[in-house]
């Protein structure tokens, strides 16, 4: 009888206890090998994994009521005739080999009913593009189920749970995780079998606080509009073009050393370097010592793992894959300490090898009869052959031999009675039931990780990095984030160094990639090349003493932009002086050099500008052309400033313009980053993340249900409703009352007509009297413009005049649909039965 007296196949109960694969210690064979011991029978052993989770799975077994379909709590006749040929297999197998330990051949199922391991994995494609790969697979099925350690480390389960009753407890043992994910990887395509084999302790208990931490990948970005060869420094990309053209440029080679005072140096820093290593890892041993606890026996400890062959999916050696985990291994890498068994949806293998094999001197082929035992037969069918008849073709009622009666007689595996193992929209996104957040500790090392949408600061991983195994002195720390409003990506701080990086999405207002930020001495600025208008790629800056811009793609081919400053109080500069602003009480910046450089505008004529210096704290202005062809000097321009004869020399004029141009488009940049870090201030005060786009949509259709369906109202959405509140009789309307409706509802439209227009004729009056003042402005302040203002002014007017063109195309377009709109209305309510009384 099943449980619940659901119909089932009738099987003697001996035979059932004959082929379960959890026997009893009593049961077992006398010759059992000692190496890995039964518990007695009245001892009863409690785990914890390291999580301190302990197995619940006979509670959550009893709970259980109705089974789902017939087949998850019966046996149909061909699986009651698999189950006695896995008997006789079984039976055969403790014969020949009584020191083997048993074979986990048909445990039970949630329902008491026993399948045969192979039908218990049922391969299912999921509908997630993101869960198409092994690894990211491997990871998701490793975080969305609780782990717990088996009943016993030395039995095989009790019970083998459907992997659709494991998606909806989200908890199990290695076994439910190894069928779960096996189940996907063959569903997705890959070559995937579970193992059944021996593990060390801390793999068994998921004890991973001996382990490093994981390297944590980011997601991919789209690819920029900025070459690799449009990053180089123009200085290399000159000098290799020189090379190619055979033309010789100046190097400076510097101070001749000595090579093998640089090898000896070398060797004495890595020698430093190995006893630092050393000196650090005995004291970590020595904490760990002090901390660590006595492990079992590795080799009694019993555990599942999942298997992948090559050449399938791109996978090109075999490969291990620790489901609790979603740690992937080689065969040279791989902890496992031995096999017993393989098996997956198409059949079931043996291993014949010796059983303490170490997986990287395993063979896994599995087509080897030598190494592996089958228990069915080649599940692929063969191809049939067109029989060659020789001689007349029989005649009716003749008897024909055929060897398709004798292929019919070999028993295949029957289908799985386990239904499509599918995931829901909320578990996927949910990915760390119950309460979306999962934490993992390492080797010096914490690792949180956080459901998309569910922190309110966005995060969904956070790896902190200790200089000491009890975890008390934070050495760094990454932060990953998702679906914040201001594009944050990724956040990494080091607090020895008061250092913070940040990294962005595209999108930013500025183009902001990265910021580095040292607390009070360096700040580093990157930029997305498609966010930007001036070209501007990346910013360094020395607090307070230099700054270095790189540009690409401007059209005055500037590539370099340089700047040094020092720092005074506010006020104490003079008039004459070159200022930028500083931070807030931070006094004001004295420019005291500033650089140029610019791209060669390939005529090579000697006459384009290569550097330009200008030393405003000496009065001089340095320029430098670049090279011509076949040259080894180039022209250098020296001007003084102040001389009697300055106002004269229009070369000099031109080079003072490209030094006001050059302070302008510093100030402006200088300006534009001490907005950015305010704005950065205000948005981590107020972090505001955006709900992704599918969850609101979902939410919404749910709402729908719940909604107050108006149209079956008809007043609610009839447009005489309003004008018809003084009617005492609504199915008939008099003379009087319908010519008062008729009024009220024409003059409503004519209003509301009039109010549009005259809401469109004042925001057009208000946009030409700004930019008829913004006009005055400019024209009274003509002589202190300079490039930027120009700039500006210029950007004021193309913005106001595409407005006013708007908004006058709208007040035109107006004016022409309001009669229009009008005459319609009146024609509808001549039309309207309820106003026939105006035609009576």
């Amino acid at each position: 009888r099943s449980r619940q007296g659901c119909p089932r196949t009738r099987v003697d109960a001996c035979e059932r206890h004959i082929y379960s694969s959890a026997p009893s210690p009593s049961d077992a064979p006398s010759g059992r090998s000692s190496a890995r011991p039964h518990p007695p029978a009245d001892t009863k052993m409690v785990l914890f994994t390291a999580e301190g989770r302990q197995s619940t799975k006979a509670r959550r077994v009893a709970d259980l009521t109705d089974p789902p379909s017939e087949s998850y709590a019966s046996d149909s006749k061909k699986e009651a005739l698999c189950l006695e040929y896995v008997r006789q297999f079984r039976s055969k197998f403790v014969a020949l080999f009584p020191k083997r330990r048993e074979l986990f051949l048909a445990p039970q199922n949630e329902f008491g009913c026993s399948k045969f391991v192979c039908t218990t994995v049922r391969p299912t494609l999921l509908p997630f593009d993101q869960l198409y790969e092994a690894k990211p697979l491997a990871k998701f099925v490793a975080n969305f189920l609780q782990y717990e350690p088996l009943e016993a480390p030395d039995a095989f389960p009790s019970v083998l749970p459907s992997p659709t009753q494991v998606v909806q407890w989200k908890c199990g043992d290695c076994f439910d995780f190894a069928v779960l994910l096996c189940s996907w990887l063959q569903g997705n395509g890959y070559d995937a079998y579970v193992v059944c084999g021996y593990a060390p302790s801390y793999i068994t208990l998921k004890d991973q606080s001996k382990l490093p931490p994981p390297v944590l990948e980011d997601e991919p970005l789209p690819p920029d509009d900025e070459s690799d060869e449009e990053r180089e420094d123009p200085v290399a990309q000159q000098l290799r073009d020189a090379r190619a053209e055979g033309r010789y440029l100046y190097k400076e080679r510097g101070v001749p050393e000595s090579k093998y005072e640089v090898m000896m140096a070398e060797r004495e820093a890595a020698e430093k370097a190995a006893a630092a290593k050393t000196s650090d890892d005995e004291s970590s041993d020595e904490e760990d010592a002090e901390t660590a606890e006595v492990e079992p026996d590795n080799s009694s400890s019993l555990h599942a793992w999942v298997m992948l062959r090559p050449f399938k999916r791109g996978i090109t050696e075999t490969t291990f894959i620790e489901p609790t985990t979603g740690n992937f291994y080689n065969a040279e890498e791989a902890p496992y300490h031995g096999v017993e068994s393989v098996f997956n949806a198409d059949n079931y293998w043996v291993n014949m090898q010796e059983q303490s094999k170490r997986c990287g001197s395993l063979e896994t082929d599995l087509d080897n009869t030598d190494n592996w035992e089958f228990v069915f037969m080649d599940p692929m069918p063969k191809k049939k052959e067109v029989p060659v008849v020789d001689g007349p073709p029989p005649l009716p009622g003749d008897v024909v031999e055929s060897e398709e009666e004798e292929e019919d007689n070999i028993l295949d595996l029957p289908p799985s009675w386990v239904s499509s193992v599918s995931l829901k929209m909320d578990d996927f996104v949910r990915c760390y039931p119950p309460d979306g957040t999962r934490t993992t500790l390492y080797k010096k090392a914490k690792l949180e990780l956080f459901a998309a949408g569910t922190n309110d600061q966005g995060l969904i991983s956070r790896l902190v990095l200790y200089d000491d195994s009890s975890r008390t002195s934070v050495k760094e720390c990454v932060e990953r984030f998702k679906y914040r409003r201001d594009l944050l990506r990724k956040r990494r701080r080091v607090p020895s160094e008061a250092r913070l990086e940040e990294d962005f999405l595209p999108g930013r207002l500025g183009g902001l990639k990265t910021l580095v930020e040292v607390a009070g001495r360096r700040r580093e600025y990157a930029f997305h090349a498609k966010g930007r208008t001036d070209g501007l790629l990346t910013r360094v800056e020395d607090v307070g003493e230099k700054v270095v811009e790189t540009f690409a793609k401007r059209p005055d081919r500037l590539v370099y932009r340089a700047l040094r400053t020092q720092r005074v109080a506010l006020g104490a500069a003079s008039k004459l002086q070159y200022t930028l602003p500083a931070a807030e009480g931070s006094g004001e910046l004295i420019v005291e050099k500033m650089t140029q450089k610019f791209a060669p505008d390939g005529e090579e004529t000697g006459e384009d500008v290569d550097v330009r210096r200008f030393r405003v704290k000496e009065g001089r202005i340095e320029t430098k052309c670049h090279y011509k062809k076949h040259a080894v000097t180039r022209p250098t321009i020296l001007h003084e400033k102040g001389g009697a004869d300055a106002a004269e020399d229009e070369d000099l004029q031109r080079i003072l313009k490209a030094e006001r141009d050059c302070l302008a488009g510093m100030r402006k940049a200088q300006i534009e980053v001490l907005e950015l870090l305010k704005t950065r201030r205000r948005e981590e005060a107020t972090v505001v993340v955006d709900r992704p786009v599918f969850e609101t949509a979902r939410e919404k259709k749910a709402s729908e249900g719940t909604t107050i369906d108006s149209a079956g109202d008809p007043r609610a959405v009839d447009y005489l409703t309003p004008f018809l509140a003084h009617v005492v009789d609504p199915a008939s309307i008099t003379h009087d009352e319908a010519q008062r409706a008729r009024d009220a509802c024409l003059k409503s439209l004519k209003e509301r007509l009039v109010e549009r227009a005259n809401i469109m004729m004042a925001r057009l009056t208000e946009e030409n009297s700004k930019l008829s003042k913004k006009q005055a402005a400019y024209q009274r302040n003509a002589r202190d413009r300079d490039a930027v203002a120009e700039e500006e002014f210029e950007r004021f007017c193309a913005e106001a005049m595409f407005r006013i063109q708007i908004l006058e195309q709208r007040l035109a377009s107006h004016e022409e649909t309001a009669l229009k709109k009008f005459q319609d209305l009146d024609a509808k309510l001549a039309a309207d039965p309820r106003m026939r009384a105006l035609q009576e």
